[in-house]
């Protein structure tokens, strides 16, 4: 028996985009900034570095991870099982290729081919946070929907 397969609606994505945007910039920032310590040092302030990584994040998120999280998403839907955690593992697996894919992208059209070992690992990560970010909104909005649907019973 096949079970019904829950797609993520194009919000959820666009969301799933902007707050995995943010989580990437507040944690990239603290290994971006210059050393307080030193004197006589200049760098930049914390809001700065927060939108231009937050510009740089979302429009990698929205160009390049959300098209190919649609390409993973039917990937997916072809293979689900009845098998939970097969599933689940699937799921993964298939959102760690996006990020390598996505990874190999970037390097490909910033042409950074000599630092692609440390570019991977940061998009395979990303890829995941947006993969969590995707799952918890469309069970937050399946819920509201469940909700709205027995109020108006």
């Amino acid at each position: 028996m096949k079970r019904k397969v829950v797609y993520a609606g194009p919000m959820t994505k666009v969301f799933s985009a902007l707050f995995s945007a943010i989580s990437v910039t507040v944690l990239a920032i603290p290994s971006l900034g210059a050393s307080v310590d030193k004197t006589n040092d200049a760098y930049f302030s914390f809001g700065f570095q927060f939108i231009t990584g937050l510009i740089i994040s979302l429009a990698i998120y929205i160009i390049l991870i959300m098209p190919l999280s649609i390409l993973a998403d039917g990937c997916i839907a072809q293979s689900m099982g009845s098998k939970r955690i097969m599933n689940m593992i699937t799921i993964i697996f298939t959102y760690c290729i996006l990020g390598v894919v996505s990874g190999m992208i970037f390097a490909l059209f910033v042409r950074v081919f000599n630092n692609i070992s440390n570019i991977v690992p940061l998009f395979i990560v990303g890829a995941l946070i947006y993969l969590i970010y995707q799952s918890l909104l469309t069970w937050i909005f399946n819920q509201i929907r469940l909700n709205y649907a027995r109020t108006r019973m």
